[in-house]
């Protein structure tokens, strides 16, 4: 009987140490390195000689460069499976690195060697540089475009022209009995902030407040010389709100998505819509969406999980979320909260979901139920 049970715990520990991998992969692939290697480490405390989480566990060393830590990782994976051709492969790669790295410190100044194995020193160097340089003009435009914002100068003329474009907020008010509001995600590129779902909803009889989000971090540091954070900006969009409003309705996509669900809760919204939302903010998420709002975020701040402010509010609002089921990372950010929403998935991999449903004439269904 003992031995049955034995063997019972072993065959259930095995299937919680795949599942743990299965996640551990899953986090990998779509490079949340830090999620991935919490995984890893787990597994790793229950069985240390793991070769495929050991491996894979130099895999994230490399892509952080740190070399000498995944070259331990290597080693110990090829100790314990030295047929592996993976292994052999990671292992060789990251002896190249290192011996690269060892010539290139040694002779920094040598410009025949520099020449011969310093060009991707260099390139990476420039491209640090040139990034940084990006960073340090976005933030310069945008202290410009904030004061100009907080003096008023921008006054909106035509609700799609040229002023209306520099602010933080528009707002259509036709007297309406409901109020949308809508929630710009991240800009492309060097572009402006979008003015999300405009050319689907300008016509509609409702009452519609666009807001974007000229710094790019999830509403985070407020609307561009109007609010400094979250609170104070849910204290602005309080007071513009139309007073012939009953019913409230907000509205996002992406980064958009994650505001209409954290703003929809704090102004009691009878109902939110959020198509493939980022629900948890960490590093590996502004790596991926807004590389440039890195610094500018604390990652431990809990306005960044909505799960946590989920769990603090006595929800009254209908929340909705829309995202492609074949879309890992968006699929593991509906998990997230799926506690406190409702889900609407389709089977595809794309994050622009708003786009693919408007392709597929299905957007315009699912806007008109507003």
């Amino acid at each position: 009987m003992e031995y049955k049970t034995s063997i019972n715990s072993i065959l259930e520990k095995a299937k919680s140490i795949n599942s743990i991998l299965e996640k551990a992969k899953e986090y990998h692939k779509y490079n949340w390195l830090e999620e991935a290697e919490k995984y890893y480490r787990a597994i790793l405390v229950e069985i240390p000689d793991h070769p495929e989480a050991n491996h894979n566990l130099g895999d994230i060393a490399m892509r952080v460069n740190k070399p000498e830590e995944a070259l331990v990782f290597f080693e110990k994976a090829l100790r314990i499976n030295p047929d592996c051709k993976q292994f052999q492969n990671s292992l060789a790669n990251v002896k190249k690195k290192l011996k690269s790295n060892s010539i290139i410190n040694q002779n920094i100044e040598d410009s025949d060697i520099f020449e011969l194995i310093g060009n991707d020193f260099v390139f990476e160097r420039k491209i640090k540089s040139l990034e940084n340089k990006l960073f340090l003009l976005n933030d310069k435009i945008n202290s410009i475009h904030e004061a100009l914002n907080s003096l008023d100068v921008f006054e909106m003329k035509n609700i799609d022209g040229v002023s209306s474009r520099m602010l933080p907020i528009d707002t259509i008010n036709k007297n309406s009995t409901k109020t949308l509001i809508a929630f710009g995600g991240m800009a492309h590129g060097l572009s402006m902030p979008p003015k999300e779902f405009f050319k689907s909803l300008v016509h509609k009889n409702i009452n519609i407040i666009f807001v974007k989000d000229f710094k790019q971090c999830w509403y985070q540091k407020g609307l561009l010389g109007k609010t400094s954070d979250i609170e104070s900006s849910i204290e602005h969009l309080t007071k513009i709100i139309p007073k012939t409003t009953k019913s409230l309705i907000t509205l996002g996509a992406s980064a958009g998505g994650f505001a209409a669900i954290r703003f929809g809760m704090a102004l009691n919204a009878d109902r939110i819509m959020a198509f493939s939302p980022q629900t948890f903010i960490n590093e590996e998420t502004a790596r991926v969406f807004s590389k440039s709002c890195i610094r500018k975020l604390d990652f431990d701040n809990i306005e960044l999980d909505l799960k946590k402010i989920l769990e603090k509010y006595n929800l009254k609002s209908k929340i909705e979320v829309y995202y492609a089921c074949d879309n890992n990372r968006d699929q593991i950010a509906v998990d997230h909260i799926k506690d406190y929403v409702k889900e609407f998935s389709y089977e595809t991999d794309t994050h622009l979901l708003a786009a693919y449903l408007k392709e597929k004439g299905l957007l315009e269904g699912i806007l008109d139920s507003i």
